[in-house]
């Protein structure tokens, strides 16, 4: 478990906290807490036009002007969530004909709405002002019209051809990333996925390891949250929770997984940022300081490295586990520095550890080892075809390798 890097890119001041965000739920602190229980009673509800769903939001939103956001990607039909009112395109079309992605109503103008052609193809039409682009139905069944939020468009051009396989690994990438693979934030996945989706139709990738490829674009983003919910509250977010920690409307949270914000903190930072928030000053602050407050930090790792990786799992994996545990315990003073210089938190001897429990996350997710490791991918499988359990936990859930998906 040794990270060349010097656990954080060794660039000072890196680790920058999230801002207090308005409009949430007791999120205007000094040092944010990730405060946002996923699946708050009260608030805004979500209304679609088929009756699948209704998602509380957030209470005390008052967005104004009318937004729609698919909060649910993977959900079919192009389902449409209206919060504070505002027309918007709606998902569904004919079989063979294009859903319209129609462009949330934005403050200074309306996204254009893009029609899918029948074959798959498609274009979104350009959003003007603040509006957003609409991407067609990009395989042409009617299914997937979705309206994305966030950012001025210039149209698209929906880019998959038709097949029920690429269908399905277009829906596993939207579900897993939290990104339609035809937005903005999708575009530089493209070619990448272009070439999975190819090797999966030309029998030499199997559906099996093409979303596990899929899972990597999601390593910094989905995952980050995924088992830092997990650790630190015992859960995974819900539905609305996670896409509004990992690709919200800017409106909602202008500093989400995917937003520019991130853009200037490396993989390790991104976790260590969230075990900081939730661990000292989140909902899950009283649960860690009674837990690790009266652990050194030797102990601290220990505990935190059974939790997340396992030390048996550790060691079928041909690690050394004491000698990955020593490595850790023997950057104490690294971890000292990070908590009294770049967390703002009264007391540093808890935020060194919960410094160091970020970083064992990273780690064992850039392993690809360990029981969370192994729990986030079958809960991926299971994701990947709109079947999975949120706001449980993933432990408990996704430890038994059952076969996800065939």
């Amino acid at each position: 478990m040794t990270d060349n890097t010097g656990l954080i890119g060794g660039q000072a001041g890196q680790l920058t906290l999230l801002p207090g965000l308005l409009g949430g739920v007791g999120l205007n602190t000094n040092h944010l807490g990730l405060n946002i229980l996923p699946g708050l009673a009260g608030g805004v509800n979500a209304n679609t036009n088929n009756a699948i769903l209704g998602v509380d939001v957030l209470p005390g939103l008052d967005l104004g002007g009318g937004i729609d956001i698919d909060i649910l990607p993977d959900v079919g039909g192009g389902v449409t969530i209206d919060i504070g009112g505002g027309g918007g395109g709606t998902g569904g079309g004919g079989t063979g004909g294009g859903g319209t992605g129609g462009g949330g109503t934005g403050g200074g103008g309306t996204g254009g709405g893009g029609t899918g052609g029948g074959t798959g193809g498609g274009t979104g039409g350009g959003g003007s002002g603040t509006g957003d682009n609409g991407s067609g139905d990009v395989d042409g069944n009617g299914n997937n019209g979705v309206e994305n939020p966030g950012g001025s468009g210039s149209g698209g051009t929906g880019w998959l051809p038709g097949s029920n396989t690429q269908l399905d690994l277009e829906v596993a990438y939207q579900n897993i990333t939290r990104v339609d693979a035809g937005s903005a934030k999708g575009a530089g996945d493209v070619a990448a996925l272009t070439q999975i989706w190819n090797r999966v139709d030309a029998g030499t990738l199997t559906t099996t390891e093409a979303v596990r490829l899929i899972a990597d674009f999601a390593i910094d983003t989905s995952a980050v949250a995924i088992t830092s919910y997990q650790f630190f509250t015992g859960k995974t977010p819900s539905v609305a929770g996670l896409d509004f920690l990992v690709n919200a409307v800017d409106t909602l949270n202008p500093t989400d997984l995917t937003d520019p914000y991130y853009q200037g903190f490396n993989l390790e930072n991104r976790y260590i940022n969230f075990a900081a928030n939730l661990g000292l000053f989140g909902e899950a602050a009283v649960s860690f300081k009674n837990e690790y407050g009266g652990l050194n930090f030797e102990g601290a790792v220990r505990k935190a490295y059974a939790t997340i990786i396992g030390n048996s799992e550790a060691a079928a994996a041909g690690i050394n586990v004491e000698a990955a545990i020593n490595d850790i315990v023997s950057r104490k003073a690294y971890f000292d520095t990070l908590a009294s210089s770049r967390i703002a938190a009264s007391d540093t001897d808890l935020a060194a550890k919960a410094g160091l429990v970020g970083y064992v996350l990273a780690e064992a997710i850039k392993a690809d080892v360990g029981i969370y490791a192994n729990a986030l991918e079958n809960f991926y499988f299971d994701l990947a075809d709109s079947e999975a359990q949120f706001n449980v936990s993933l432990v408990a859930a996704y430890s038994n390798d059952t076969a996800w998906m065939a």
